[in-house]
């Protein structure tokens, strides 16, 4: 059982590539050190978040397989993908423990493949509000209605040049982001366009408060134009 005074720690492992030979040092920030266990665990939504893809469906499970099937690709500066191997049901990867000499040798790419930050909380109820804002009331995939509207050309984006801190937030982020950016937005099409989302949709849609979608929120113009938050 993992205790709570098991402490977080930042690791290192060294891959070497079976087909090129080709070694990295791969970094697992804010990782839980269990000194009785003798394989390391990796939390898949913790490096997905991280920009980590993570196909975990066996090859042999997939109609067309293809290169990038069953494996852990890192999607940065250095997209390096580490296929992945089965014990049991159990996908996996070897790595061994680098050496000092390794960990200093600057010719050994590095990867990251959990963040350093912001601090790593897999209980944090902000994911399970993401994926329920995912879907609508019927358990459908919300996908934004563009196709009664015409096509949407972005035609002006503001931006407040203070800098913003966040700090992970996401009352804060929704407030920043009312405040700093703006998309002009011209719909262009047929003549009975849907009404534009209220308050409440967006609030829903976002995770945030009515209140805070109603400030976000701006009404048409004549001109068939309005403003909205950015979307990330």
């Amino acid at each position: 059982m993992i205790s709570k005074l098991n402490p977080i720690v930042d690791a290192a492992f060294l891959y070497t590539d079976a087909y090129t030979l080709k070694r990295y040092i791969l970094r697992v920030n804010q990782a839980i050190h269990i000194d009785i266990m003798d394989n390391d665990l990796l939390c898949p939504m913790q490096c997905r978040l991280n920009g980590v893809s993570i196909n975990g469906i066996p090859k042999f499970l997939v109609d067309n397989p293809t290169n990038v099937t069953h494996q852990e690709q890192n999607n940065d500066a250095h997209p390096t993908i580490i296929p992945l191997a089965l014990d049991g049901v159990t996908s996996y990867f070897l790595v061994t423990k680098p050496t000092q000499e390794e960990v200093e040798d600057k010719s050994i790419l590095r990867l990251d493949l959990t963040a350093e930050n912001p601090p790593w909380n897999p209980r944090d109820p902000d994911f399970a509000q993401r994926e329920r804002n995912m879907v609508n009331s019927a358990g459908s995939i919300n996908i934004p209605d563009t196709t009664a509207r015409g096509p949407v050309f972005v035609s002006e984006v503001s931006l407040n040049n203070d800098a913003v801190d966040v700090s992970g937030d996401t009352d804060l982020f929704a407030q920043a982001l009312h405040d700093n950016v703006a998309v002009m937005i011209a719909y262009l099409g047929t003549k009975d366009r849907k009404p534009d989302t209220n308050h409440i949709e967006l609030a829903n849609r976002w995770g945030i408060s009515p209140d805070k979608g109603l400030r976000t929120t701006r009404g048409p113009s004549e001109r068939s134009q309005a403003y909205h938050p950015i979307q990330h």
